[in-house]
């Protein structure tokens, strides 16, 4: 009877154990069940705030916008205990891009480096960090756009690095300096669908070209009594262009 009851506890306890491994999620589904759990409260609260008169939007969007708390904790925790795994590379490029790298600390920068430099999914998390500018954030740009084996995150991170920097006149040398680079190094760039290797290239001719003190271009349309004009019929004489649009 012993040996029988013994048997049953033991089956038992086989079955509870096999059941609870067969239900504890993966980090890769966990990671995904977390953010979604997040976007499913973004959404409904954004239902929410549309659905109230104009005056009281803001509000209420003060006060009731979901808070991160919790979703950055239970990635964190992934992140910290699973840090050979490319998978937290999602954790890390939300926890980024909704915390503004608050919710990073230096060992997520060491942990990237020593585990996922080579790593072709480190592209997302170069980008999230182009608007971070906290010195941990471009060391580990540099370093990775120096070091990665992988041409596509070395190009992004020089592109995240450029990016970060296109609006500090401090660093417009150093900013030119790396545009002139992924246009010539990585002409076939692409970031999210788009060349943006190519897109620099039109932007750097077009800033050039509109320069203070070269020639305007040449420009085509209607003046206000609506005659078809063209700007160089008024070479030497000041002119004020208007360009408007209606959507």
């Amino acid at each position: 009877m012993k040996a029988l009851l013994m048997l049953l506890t033991l089956t038992a306890a086989v079955t509870i154990a096999s059941a609870q491994t067969e239900t504890k999620a993966s980090p890769e589904e966990a990671i995904k069940s977390i953010i979604a759990t997040h976007q499913e409260a973004m959404t409904a609260f954004m239902e929410k705030v549309r659905a109230l008169p104009r005056e009281k939007q803001s509000e209420f969007y003060q006060a009731e916008y979901p808070k991160t708390d919790k979703t950055l904790e239970s990635l964190n925790t992934i992140v910290d205990a699973n840090p050979k795994n490319p998978v937290i590379l999602d954790a890390i490029t939300w926890i980024a891009r909704n915390t503004r790298g608050s919710g990073l600390d230096a060992e997520d920068f060491v942990n990237l480096q020593k585990n996922h430099l080579d790593s072709e999914k480190l592209c997302d998390v170069v980008m999230s960090f182009a608007y971070l500018q906290t010195p941990e954030a471009i060391a580990f740009l540099t370093t990775t756009s120096e070091k990665s084996k992988s041409r596509q995150v070395r190009g992004s991170a020089l592109y995240a690095l450029a990016t970060g920097m296109k609006r500090d006149k401090s660093k417009a040398k150093e900013h030119e300096s790396l545009i002139k680079k992924i246009i010539g190094d990585y002409p076939d760039l692409t970031v999210g669908g788009r060349n943006v290797a190519q897109a620099l290239k039109v932007e750097k001719e077009a800033t050039e070209k509109l320069a203070i003190g070269n020639p305007a271009p040449e420009i085509l349309g209607k003046g206000v009594d609506g005659k078809e004009m063209k700007l160089s019929d008024y070479k030497g004489k000041i002119v004020v262009l208007d360009f408007w649009g209606d959507w």
